[in-house]
């Protein structure tokens, strides 16, 4: 007995040492833009990083994660999709967009199996023991602000972000009664959040409400008839866009 419990302290001493060689699994999370206050509209993304210590992961990479906001008519959580990665490490990234003032906490955790090297046999032969792991990151708490209102001009169009703005009437060349079409658009991430903005040329000319033709991921694209009414709409007002930079 004596010598049987004596087995037993050594294997247990042996495990332990095992759990002491295990390299720790870490998880970070990292924000672009990063600040303390973030605007409603504003697009930012996330992304997570997992080092396993060089570790990979087992179990087919199936992982859990929580800790993270879901999608509802305030906030819009896009999904986690893999971003590049090394040895030992994974990364995935997602966006998230806040539509109206609110605090978002954000506090990822990750569990799953990895695949830890214990020994080999020679030549090709390697052995795996796989191992149970969760990995949680620095909490973060996003403070989201409303748009300001003080001054805010009336070609707002919702968009917030920097994007690419181009506009163009054709035919430039018409009669009274013809139509024109204004066509305009804003590229870049967050632009299809945007709304139509109607133009409005002067007393020379009738118009029609603005249409959207195409609203996808970084796309907002209208367009709105024009027609001059006299020989005297030669010239028509300028016509543009506003949106809200929180970079600028």
């Amino acid at each position: 007995m004596k010598s049987a419990a004596s087995l037993f302290l050594l294997l247990a001493a042996a495990a332990a040492a095992r759990a002491q060689d295990l390299p720790p699994a870490s998880l970070s999370l990292s924000l672009e833009p990063d600040r303390a206050e973030y605007w409603a509209g504003e697009r930012i993304d996330c992304t997570l990083r997992l080092d396993l210590g060089g570790d990979d992961l087992g179990g087919g990479g199936n992982l859990s994660l929580s800790g993270m906001p879901e999608s509802d008519e305030t906030l819009d959580v896009a999904p986690f999709a893999p971003a590049a990665s090394a040895a030992g490490v994974r990364a995935w990234h997602a966006t998230l967009t806040p539509f109206s003032p609110r605090d978002v906490a954000l506090r990822p955790r990750l569990a799953g199996v990895r695949n830890h090297l214990v020994g080999s046999s020679g030549g090709f032969f390697r052995q795996y023991r796989a191992v149970p792991f969760e990995a949680a990151a620095a909490p973060r708490t996003l403070v989201v602000k409303p748009l300001p209102a003080e001054n805010r001009p009336d070609d707002f169009c919702d968009a917030v972000g920097s994007f690419a703005f181009d506009a163009a009437l054709a035919p430039t060349n018409v009669a009274p009664g013809d139509l024109a079409t204004l066509r305009w658009s804003l590229r870049g991430p967050g632009a299809e959040l945007g709304r139509p903005v109607a133009y409005d040329p002067g007393p020379l000319f009738k118009t029609y409400p603005p249409r959207v033709e195409d609203r996808g991921e970084g796309l907002l694209s209208v367009s709105q008839v024009v027609i001059p009414l006299s020989t005297n709409a030669t010239a028509a007002a300028p016509f543009s866009v506003s949106v809200f930079d929180p970079a600028a």
